[in-house]
């Protein structure tokens, strides 16, 4: 990713200005070299964001498939802050004619990704609390979020639910929850 190329140039930066300091005799080299400590800190500690245009699905009115939205996200310095701003965008729900996935609220407690690139979406048990549906709406609910994070986040393959802190084996009964899900490009339509 761009930060690491980043972090390679301010530790190129940072050798030089160690170098300057070593030279420093007078005092005006001295404000030469404050100057140039300060801008460094300021790009440390004030990181550039990025935004990002991501494709969201959410399902769609007639209950069989998922509807694209497009929307713009600001990047997070590591994958797993990027997929909880795609997770948080999602809990805000459609600005268009489609169906929320999610009660309204934020309902996320935590997003791990392990070495396998499977993504573990831990979410509170009032994330679903109250909704109903038949095997095709827990599909697309399902499905809405692992398309969103694995379609557009380079470093996730699959995703794993977990309520609380544990695994569930269903969301409303129909639904086999206790594996990773894979995406599946047949429900967008």
């Amino acid at each position: 990713m761009a930060y690491s190329h980043f972090s390679c140039y301010l530790n190129r930066i940072g050798g030089r200005l160690g170098k300057l300091k070593n030279e420093i005799h007078s005092e005006k080299s001295l404000g030469l070299w404050a100057f140039c400590l300060t801008l460094l800190l300021t790009l440390v500690f004030a990181a550039p964001s990025y935004s990002q245009q991501i494709s969201l699905y959410f399902p769609q009115h007639n209950g069989l498939y998922l509807g694209l939205e497009k929307r713009e996200i600001t990047l997070g310095s590591s994958l797993t802050e990027e997929a909880r701003n795609v997770i948080l965008t999602m809990m805000a729900g459609p600005q268009t004619n489609l169906i929320p996935i999610f009660n309204s609220g934020e309902h996320l407690r935590q997003v791990y990704i392990d070495q396998a690139e499977i993504a573990y979406v831990d979410l509170a048990a009032t994330a679903f609390r109250g909704m109903k549906g038949g095997v095709l709406q827990e599909r697309l609910n399902m499905w809405s979020l692992v398309n969103s994070l694995c379609l557009n986040l380079e470093g996730i393959k699959a995703v794993e639910v977990l309520i609380g802190g544990q695994k569930v084996k269903t969301l409303f009964g129909h639904l086999d929850l206790s594996y990773p899900l894979y995406p599946d490009l047949s429900l967008v339509k």
